[in-house]
């Protein structure tokens, strides 16, 4: 377990540095990660209407071409990608609303890529249950296929966030969340 740790405290250093500002937000469909595009742009009304239908729509941060995390936000859940430079998705978090308004993070996804290109190299997933289980499963695609399962237990009291109101997302953009380490 102890090189999880020190693996995802490594990540989570590089990736902080990329989201400490104030986000910008725009809204859409969602965002098509293989295409690195939004799909179906749409003004900020239109958005706010979505959310308070509570139907899916995406939002990118800080920029419409190049953004440093993607949020796609339904009726109960609320699923957050962190984008690397070549705007691969790095680390990905998906949270469930367990209770009205309340979120728990449920998975989080870390990802390492071979070189510049799309193809990922290692993938560590974390699978948190609310009374603290975790399941680590860490698969190695190259240069051979490999797969290691873990289990483990955390507080995961800091796995709870709140459904964001209509753009206040900042909570649930945080890199570093406690549990994961």
């Amino acid at each position: 377990m102890n090189g999880f740790a020190t693996e995802w405290r490594r990540h989570v250093m590089r990736v902080v540095s990329r989201h400490t500002k104030m986000p910008a937000y725009f809204y859409c469909r969602k965002w098509f990660t293989p295409k690195r595009m939004m799909t179906e742009p749409f003004d900020e009304a239109t958005a706010r209407s979505r959310h308070s239908a509570k139907e899916t729509y995406g939002v990118v941060v800080d920029s419409k071409s190049r953004p440093n995390a993607v949020l796609l936000v339904g009726a109960d859940f609320v699923a957050v990608d962190f984008l690397d430079e070549h705007s691969r998705v790095k680390l990905s978090y998906h949270f469930q609303e367990k209770s009205p308004g309340n979120l728990f993070l449920t998975m989080a996804v870390h990802r390492q890529f071979v070189g510049e290109t799309d193809q990922v190299m290692l993938g560590t997933r974390y699978s948190f249950d609310l009374d603290g289980k975790v399941e680590i499963r860490r698969e190695q695609f190259v240069p051979k296929r490999e797969l290691e399962v873990a289990s483990s237990t955390a507080d995961t009291a800091r796995n709870w966030e709140s459904f964001p109101a209509f753009g206040a997302y900042e909570h649930l953009l945080k890199v570093e969340r406690q549990s994961v380490c």
